[in-house]
């Protein structure tokens, strides 16, 4: 999983979602995206977080990893599910736009099994 140490580190440090999602100049929904690492984090974003929350911690730190990195057909269906819930949320996920990304949802399922 990535990003253990952000997520304890906001947790140690008592912030909130709200919180963290203001200083990034972000929605709550998308800053919940790149915690679950449905979408990944920017450098800038990290740099800001570093600078702005956790400036007695490094940036490694903030960033590192226990190697279980999603697989890229993860992170494909991960961004088709960060898609629809865009679309859903803002009330314009049209018939023709819920069939395109089903059906690339079926493609990158298609994929993953080959």
């Amino acid at each position: 999983m990535s990003y253990q140490n952000l997520k304890a580190e906001i947790v140690r440090r008592n912030y909130t979602q709200k919180e963290i999602a203001e200083l990034l100049d972000m929605s709550s929904r998308n800053l919940s995206f790149k915690l679950s690492e449905k979408v990944p984090f920017t450098v800038p974003e990290i740099k800001m977080l570093q600078k702005g929350l956790f400036t007695d911690v490094s940036l490694d730190y903030l960033c590192e990893t226990d190697g279980d990195e999603p697989s890229i057909y993860d992170q494909l269906a991960n961004q088709v599910d960060v898609m629809r819930e865009a679309f859903e949320q803002e009330g314009t996920l049209s018939p023709e736009c819920e069939q395109t990304l089903n059906e690339i949802a079926e493609k990158v399922e298609q994929m993953r099994q080959r």
